[in-house]
């Protein structure tokens, strides 16, 4: 089942990592072998999103292992937010060995205005992506956990 409202906020033009934590129904580390992890951020309703990354591409998701269990880290970096100023949704998602779906989590980014990300370029504020975060405030390396 996914975890829901996992928020996290960053400015634009940012680099972030975001470290999920990924556990089964038991506590257990997660076992992705041969899976692939997504993850998107697009608007607040359930249009594609403006972003995409995968495990496929370890400078994208990262995917490690420790005594603790798996992490995965999406990268983002500064051409992911530069340029955006809005409330998004954003979604990971498992596709396991045999190609099963799963929703991992769900929750809200707050992309805030940054006037030093102005010097990279202009700032744009998309309407329809407009929404509702409440009082969340995180550094800009976020940690998550799944399970």
């Amino acid at each position: 089942m996914a975890e829901l409202d996992q928020n996290f906020e960053v400015f634009a033009g940012d680099h972030a990592d975001v470290d999920v934590s990924l556990y089964d129904a038991d506590g257990n580390a997660l076992d992705l072998t041969d899976a692939i992890l997504r993850w998107g951020l697009g608007p607040m309703d359930a249009s594609p999103p403006k972003i995409l990354k995968s495990s496929e591409v370890p400078d994208e998701i990262e995917i490690s292992s420790t005594e603790d269990g798996v992490i995965a880290t999406i990268h983002l970096v500064p051409d992911d937010t530069r340029l955006l100023l809005w409330m998004a949704r954003h979604e990971l998602q498992l596709i396991d060995a045999n190609g099963k779906f799963e929703m991992l989590m769900t929750g809200t980014v707050r992309i805030n205005a940054s006037a030093l990300a102005q010097l990279q370029g202009p700032a744009t504020h998309d309407p329809t992506l407009a929404g509702f975060l409440g009082d969340y405030i995180y550094d800009n390396r976020r940690e998550l956990l799944i399970g």
